[in-house]
């Protein structure tokens, strides 16, 4: 009842819509189902709901829905899988747009690079993902100011300083990144 209540508040809630679906699947209730696929939204609910879901219609002796539901359950953790990996890294060949960025965040993101005594010019993009539903990906390029010792270390300096509660990859505009760097500046937005 306590999951349910939180979930009639929260219809969007993964988690309730997980444990929701859960107990309702441990009672052989079909209306378990529709619980069950707001887990398909998380990649950490995804595996036990696509169980739950399928065991459940199989003991209902529905197969051909039970398929339905297994490879439905396989597209979402495709998709999932897919998001995961665009997010994890950035390449020269990835395309860059102007950011689409929250306004807190963005103060946020501005306050501690003016913080930082190393950090010049910045420029901030967002990378293009292959599903639009996918948190963003920010990368930030700067402009190095005053001492250093290295690119990389004034790199590695700037993104321990980010604290904050987004995906940014930090390149330099000298350095190894570079190239990556130049279309941040081409596509993206200046920001300080």
């Amino acid at each position: 009842p306590l999951f349910l209540a939180f979930h009639q508040r929260h219809p969007h809630s993964v988690g309730a819509g997980y444990y929701v679906g859960l107990i309702l699947a441990r009672k052989q209730d079909e209306s378990a189902l529709g619980y069950l696929r707001i887990a398909f939204e998380s990649p950490n609910t995804i595996g036990d709901a696509a169980r739950w879901g399928y065991d459940l219609l199989m003991n209902l002796k529905k197969e051909r829905e039970a398929e339905q539901w297994w490879q439905q359950a396989r597209t979402a953790a495709d998709k999932h899988q897919a998001i995961a990996e665009a997010q994890s890294h950035i390449a020269d060949s990835d395309h860059f747009t102007a950011p689409r960025i929250d306004a807190d965040l963005q103060g946020q993101l501005l306050q501690t690079l003016a913080e930082h005594k190393n950090v010049g010019s910045t420029w901030l993009a967002q990378k293009t993902l292959p599903y639009n539903d996918a948190d963003p990906v920010y990368i930030l390029a700067f402009r190095p100011k005053g001492l250093y010792l290295s690119f990389e270390a004034i790199t590695k300096s700037v993104e321990e300083a980010l604290n904050i509660d987004a995906n940014v990859f930090v390149v330099c505009l000298w350095g190894d990144d570079k190239s990556i760097a130049k279309k941040v500046k081409k596509a993206g937005t200046k920001i300080q």
